[in-house]
């Protein structure tokens, strides 16, 4: 009786020591933008980019990634999405061109930006089921951008389908690894 109990006190140690999480071993790292401007319509915080005249440029310090692994800088975008400034509801915006530069060195990125909110609703719904979000869908090139210790990333409308999207500074950031 005594060794069966010893076994099923290690069998029971053992399986828990399996569960419990280990050290990571990869490292994952974010850059926030460190400036932020836009010409587009300003609402509560946020600034909506509509018209084929209104913009928004990020300013990120690139230093930082000097240590990331090619391949695995990723721009990262949390905004609004509707169907036009103070629209509706619950509306994706495709191919959304940002483009990032230094110089003259440049490199267009395209985001999806999906808000899976539902229903879709064409009139103003006050905020509800706005929010969208999407990434890169290819890596920042870092060697595109070498000698550069900073790089601005643009965007600006029109967007397809008519799309307006609300943009802040903490909308757009850099994830690498």
């Amino acid at each position: 009786m005594k060794i069966r109990g010893s076994i099923a006190a290690v069998t029971t140690a053992a399986a828990l020591v399996l569960l419990a999480p280990g050290t990571a071993s990869a490292a994952v790292g974010v850059d926030n933008a460190s400036a932020f401007s836009s010409n587009g319509t300003s609402s509560g915080g946020w600034t909506w980019v509509h018209q084929d005249t209104d913009s928004a440029s990020w300013t990120f310090n690139i230093t930082s990634l000097q240590s990331a692994k090619q391949g695995t800088v990723y721009l990262n975008v949390d905004a609004l999405v509707s169907n036009r400034v103070n629209g509706g509801s619950g509306y994706s915006a495709s191919s959304v061109r940002f483009t990032a530069a230094c110089g003259n060195v440049r490199q267009v990125l395209k985001v999806k930006l999906v808000n899976p909110f539902r229903p879709v609703f064409s009139g103003n719904s006050l905020g509800i089921g706005w929010a969208a979000t999407g990434h890169s869908s290819a890596p920042l090139r870092l060697t595109k951008f070498d000698g550069c210790s900073q790089i601005t990333v643009t965007t600006g409308g029109p967007y397809a389908q008519e799309r307006a999207i609300g943009f802040r500074q903490a909308s757009l950031s850099l994830g690498y690894s």
